[in-house]
C-alpha cells in the first residue's frame, strides 16, 4: 500500500539496433520515457478520429454477431467508411423521424384532410386555430364562417373560412402545414423500415469487432512506437533512451540489456527529479487507487491515501445512505452484476468499491436500526441488533463532527509520519493538537462536570500545537549565520496559523453527513406515513395506490441517497481530506507498452 519506488534508466545501443531495440522494449512493457527533446504537440488520434468514431458506434450495438477471426477477411478502411455512413444516415433519418411524429401528433385532432385550392373555394382560405373551451363563446358574435372540427375536455378545434387571417381570434393560429396527415403517415412508416434496415445492417457488421478492435490497438502501439523514436536521441551512431521504471522491473531490464548486448544505467532519482507515481496495493484495496486517481494523482513522494479513502467513502456513504433495507436493494444489484464485473481489472475495481459501500451501509443501517424508515420493535431480534437512535438529532450531529475531527486528525498523523525526520512533520503534528485541544474544550463545555476540570490541559495542547505550528511549519533552509531567516520562518508559521480558519470549516463541513442521512430517514419515514394515509382513506383500490406510492417514493429516495452517497462521499476526501493530507500533486505512470483492447471471439 504504497507508491511504487522508480528508478531512472539510460539504454545505450547501436544506432543501426534501435528499431529493435524499441520494438523488444515495448514488449517489455516498463519503462515510463523522458523524452530527450521537448515532445511535438499532439496531433490525431493514432487510427484517426473517424475510425475511433466508427468503432464506438460499433461497439454501442446491443446485439452482436460471431466474431471473423481471419485478418485477411477484415478491411479496416471499408468497415470504417460504411459505420460511418450508416450513422450518418440513422442520424438523419432519426431527426426527420421525430419532426414527423411530432407533425402526425399535431395533425391527428384535425383529420385527414387535403388543402383545396383557392379558386375552388372562392378566393377563400382555411385557418385553424385551437381554443380554449371557456374562450369559445367569443366566436358566436363574430361575423365568420367557422366550424368545430373536433373537441375535447380543454379545447375546440376551429376551422375558419376567410379570405385573410382573422384578427382578434381567441387563441393564435395554428400551423397545420400543406402536407397531409395520411402522407406523413407513409413517409414516417418509410423511415421505420429504413431505420430498421439500418439496424439489421449495423448488427451484421458487428462481426468485425474484435479485428476492428485489434486494429485499432495495433495502431495505438504503432503510435507509440513512433513517440518513442521521438523522444530518444541519436548521435555518432549510437541511440540513446530514457525513462522510469519500477525498482522490482530493473531485474527484467538488466536482463533484456545483457540478452542484447546493450549499455544500461540505473540511477536514483535526484531530490531535484519528481519521477511518475506508480500506486499499487492488494486487489481488494486497489479499487481506493481507483478513487484517489479520479481526483488527482499524489506525488511521488507522497504518500499512497488509497486505503484511507476507500474505508472513510464507504463510512460517509454509510452515514448518508443510512438505511439497512437501501443498502440491502443495492446489495442484491450487486449480486447480479456479479460476474459481468469480474471481466476486466478497471470493472472489478468498481466492484470492490461497490461491495466496500454496501457492506458499510448494511451494517451502519442495521446498527441505525433503520429498514426502509422503519425502526424493528425493542424487544424484537432486529431491535436487538440496534445500536443508536440515527433519528437522534443532537447525538448525530455530535457524530458528525467527531467524525470529520477524527477525519483531519488522521490527514495530519499520516503528513507527519510521513515527513518524520523533517522539522515540517512538527508542524502537522501542532494541528494535531490543535484538534485534540479544541476537542477537549468542546467536551468541557458540552458535557461540564469532569470534563470542565480538564479544560487547562485542553489549552496547554492548543497552545503547543499554535507553537509547532508557527515554528516548523516553514520551508525556508535554517541557518545559524543568518538570523534573518528565523525571523522569515517565524513571519511563514504566524501566517500558517491563519488555517486555523480553515481547519474549523472543514470540521464543519462534516455536519453534511448528519443532514443528509437525516434527511434520507425523514424522507423513508414520509413516504412510509403517506402510503399508510392512502391506503385507509381508499378502501380497496387503496393497497394499490399505497403499493406505488411506496415504490416510487423509496425509489426516488435511494437515488437521491445513493446521488448524495456518492458526491458529498468524495468530496469529503478530496477537498478537505486531501487539503491537510496530500499536499504534492504529480502525474501517473504511462508504460511504454504494447496497446491492448478488450475483444472477443464469439
Amino acid at each position: 500500500m504504497s507508491v511504487v519506488s522508480m528508478r531512472k534508466a539510460t539504454l545505450l545501443c547501436a544506432d543501426s539496433s534501435r528499431n529493435e531495440a524499441l520494438a523488444r522494449l515495448q514488449e517489455l512493457g516498463c519503462l515510463h520515457l523522458i523524452p530527450f527533446r521537448p515532445p511535438a504537440e499532439a496531433t490525431e488520434a493514432p487510427a484517426g478520429l473517424d475510425a475511433y468514431r466508427a468503432y464506438r458506434y460499433l461497439i454501442a450495438c446491443r446485439e452482436r454477431r460471431r466474431q471473423v477471426t481471419d485478418p485477411r477477411l477484415f478491411d479496416r478502411a471499408a468497415v470504417e467508411r460504411e459505420l460511418l455512413a450508416l450513422q450518418e444516415r440513422e442520424r438523419d433519418l432519426g431527426d426527420e423521424h421525430d419532426f414527423l411524429a411530432k407533425r402526425v401528433e399535431a395533425l391527428e385532432p384535425w383529420g385527414d384532410f387535403q388543402y383545396p385550392d383557392e379558386e375552388g373555394i372562392g378566393g377563400q382560405r382555411l385557418w385553424f386555430y385551437i381554443v380554449p373551451l371557456y374562450r369559445l363563446r367569443l366566436l358566436q358574435d363574430r361575423d365568420l364562417i367557422w366550424q368545430i372540427v373536433r373537441r375535447d375536455s380543454r379545447f375546440a378545434y376551429v376551422v375558419v373560412l376567410a379570405a385573410e387571417e382573422p384578427e382578434g381570434m381567441p387563441a393564435p393560429r395554428t400551423h397545420t402545414g400543406s402536407v397531409a396527415l395520411s402522407t406523413l403517415r407513409r413517409r414516417l412508416e418509410a423511415i421505420e423500415v429504413d431505420l430498421e434496415d439500418l439496424q439489421a445492417r449495423r448488427v451484421s457488421l458487428t462481426k468485425w469487432r474484435h479485428l476492428f478492435a485489434r486494429a485499432l490497438a495495433e495502431a495505438e502501439s504503432q503510435a507509440a512506437l513512433v513517440a518513442a523514436h521521438g523522444a530518444a536521441m541519436t548521435t555518432e551512431g549510437l541511440f540513446a533512451l530514457q525513462g522510469w521504471i519500477p525498482a522490482d522491473r530493473v531485474a527484467d531490464l538488466e536482463a533484456f540489456a545483457r540478452e542484447h548486448g546493450h549499455a544500461l544505467l540505473i540511477e536514483e532519482p535526484l531530490p531535484a527529479e519528481e519521477p511518475p507515481t506508480l500506486l499499487r496495493n492488494p486487489e481488494p484495496v486497489d479499487a481506493g487507487a481507483t478513487l484517489v486517481q479520479f481526483y488527482a494523482t499524489p506525488g511521488y513522494r507522497a504518500w499512497d491515501p488509497s486505503v484511507a479513502v476507500l474505508v472513510s467513502f464507504a463510512i460517509f456513504f454509510a452515514m448518508i445512505l443510512g438505511d439497512a433495507g437501501y443498502a440491502a436493494i443495492l446489495g442484491i444489484a450487486l449480486a447480479f452484476s456479479w460476474r459481468s464485473l469480474a471481466t476486466s481489472a478497471t470493472r472489478r475495481r468498481v466492484r470492490n468499491i461497490f461491495t466496500a459501500v454496501v457492506g458499510c451501509s448494511f451494517a451502519y443501517g442495521v446498527a441505525a436500526g433503520n429498514y426502509f424508515g422503519i425502526t424493528p420493535p425493542p424487544g424484537s431480534f432486529l431491535g436487538a441488533l440496534r445500536l443508536f437512535d440515527g433519528l437522534d438529532q443532537d447525538a448525530m450531529l455530535r457524530v458528525s463532527l467527531w467524525v470529520g475531527t477524527v477525519h483531519i486528525f488522521a490527514a495530519n498523523l499520516r503528513t507527519a509520519w510521513h515527513l518524520r525526520g523533517s522539522a515540517r512533520a512538527f508542524a502537522a503534528l501542532g494541528w494535531c493538537a490543535i484538534l485534540v485541544g479544541a476537542a477537549g474544550l468542546w467536551l468541557a463545555y458540552d458535557f461540564g462536570g469532569p470534563w470542565m476540570e480538564r479544560r487547562p490541559v485542553a489549552i496547554g495542547v492548543l497552545a503547543l500545537g499554535g507553537a509547532g505550528i508557527v515554528l516548523f511549519s516553514s520551508r525556508r533552509t535554517l541557518s545559524w549565520r543568518r538570523l534573518r531567516d528565523w525571523g522569515y520562518r517565524l513571519l511563514d508559521g504566524t501566517l500558517a496559523l491563519t488555517g486555523l480558519s480553515n481547519a474549523f470549516g472543514d470540521v464543519m463541513s462534516y455536519m453534511r453527513l448528519f443532514a443528509l442521512g437525516l434527511a434520507t430517514t425523514a424522507m423513508a419515514t414520509t413516504f412510509n406515513d403517506l402510503a399508510m394515509n392512502v391506503r385507509q382513506a381508499l378502501p380497496g383500490i387503496g393497497i394499490l395506490v399505497a403499493a406505488l406510492v411506496l415504490a416510487f417514493g423509496h425509489g426516488l429516495n435511494l437515488l437521491l441517497g445513493v446521488m448524495s452517497g456518492v458526491v458529498h462521499g468524495l468530496r469529503l476526501n478530496f477537498l478537505e481530506f486531501f487539503r491537510w493530507g496530500m499536499d504534492e500533486e504529480g502525474y501517473p505512470f504511462h508504460p511504454f507498452e504494447k496497446k491492448e483492447r478488450p475483444t472477443w471471439t464469439s
